[in-house]
């Protein structure tokens, strides 16, 4: 049996089967299965009517698609509840979907990809916006990262009570949706005294008991400002404090994260302002899975000479590596655009203007 995963006009692909899905309790089905049902001349809409479709968690519909597109048959998978759908869920119901159509003869046989919210040749978006957070609060400066393993986001935000009335009043705040669009309950991150602000989020499959870690600036401590965060379960609730950068009379700031595959954990950098030579320069921390620290390190200092400064990083992560980039400023010539390829034992400098 060929399987083809793909994306793009399905029901125009030469082959004997393609599998759709609908989430149970949806009576009008979008994205791939929509291109599909209106091809069909609504069949798939009918089906849901009539009760013979109902989305629930393992369900298979099969349908004969009599010509009206190039597959011959087609199946509806379901996908149970939106806001319990995980990898898991999707890798079962596409390997019985997959078993279903082989014991039925299909050689051929096309999947979408279950749960992303794309359908036809066209990437497609909710017809309405969604509000995050719908309070009427002064919100701003949003993050967002994406948890493969249960197939959803944290959304992590600036919020203000006050309105500007107070202009300590900035904590951060936090709020799962899932991939097809479902909020989740929202999270106080970090409420303590003073400012909290720009916060960044990053994602690590692999930690499942706290799959998320939001960084921010913090002036709790150290009115100059700290980069401090959080390491949050998988319901995006605060669970570990860790103090990332928090040096006394050091304005330390503009953090930005991103997880490693290959290393593990998450790789934290931040700009930071020296004022006895009166330079910034840029700095990093590997962050494990419990957050248990390594030591910080200069990461533009060697393209940083005197006059210049690093600022505003920016952070990926790779397998085994991560890169760096960041504003490499020489406050009298010019501004150019310093990298860094960071690994276990490799740190290769890089400059493009």
């Amino acid at each position: 049996m060929e399987v083809k995963v793909v994306s793009g006009d399905i029901t125009g692909l030469s082959i004997n089967a393609i599998i759709v899905n609908l989430f149970e309790g949806v009576k009008k089905p979008g994205g791939a299965t929509g291109a599909v049902d209106k091809a069909l001349g609504g069949l798939i809409t009918k089906l849901i009517s009539e009760g013979e479709i109902k989305g629930k968690l393992n369900e298979l519909t099969l349908i004969h698609s009599m010509g009206k597109i190039t597959p011959e048959r087609v199946v509806i998978a379901g996908l149970g509840k939106e806001e319990k759908l995980t990898l898991s869920v999707i890798r079962g119901i596409t390997a019985e979907a997959c078993r279903f159509l082989r014991r039925v003869g299909a050689a051929q046989v096309a999947t979408i990809a279950h749960g992303a919210g794309v359908g036809g040749s066209n990437y497609l978006t909710t017809e309405n916006d969604i509000a995050v957070d719908p309070t009427g609060e002064l919100n701003s400066n949003p993050d967002v990262a994406y948890n493969l393993n249960h197939n959803e986001y944290l959304v992590v935000w600036v919020n203000d009570a006050t309105a500007g009335a107070d202009p300590d009043a900035l904590d951060i705040h936090g709020r799962r949706m899932t991939a097809a669009g479902v909020l989740l309950p929202m999270n106080v991150i970090d409420a303590s005294p003073k400012i909290q602000d720009f916060p960044a989020v990053a994602a690590y499959r692999l930690n499942s008991s706290t799959p998320y870690f939001v960084v921010f600036n913090d002036q709790w401590n150290n009115p100059e400002g700290d980069v401090r965060g959080y390491l949050c379960d998988h319901e995006g609730a605060p669970f570990t404090l860790v103090n990332i950068a928090t040096q006394s009379a050091q304005l330390e700031s503009s953090p930005a994260i991103a997880s490693s595959e290959g290393l593990g954990g998450y790789t934290v950098t931040w700009d930071e302002y020296n004022s006895t030579e009166n330079d910034w320069d840029v700095f990093g921390r590997r962050v494990g899975n419990t957050g248990l620290m390594g030591e910080a390190f200069s990461i533009g200092e060697l393209l940083s000479p005197s006059g210049c400064g690093g600022t505003n990083p920016a952070v990926a992560g790779g397998s085994p590596t991560a890169l760096v980039a960041w504003n490499a400023t020489c406050f009298t010539t010019s501004v150019d655009i310093g990298g860094r390829l960071l690994g276990y034992q490799l740190s290769l400098p890089l400059i493009a203007r």
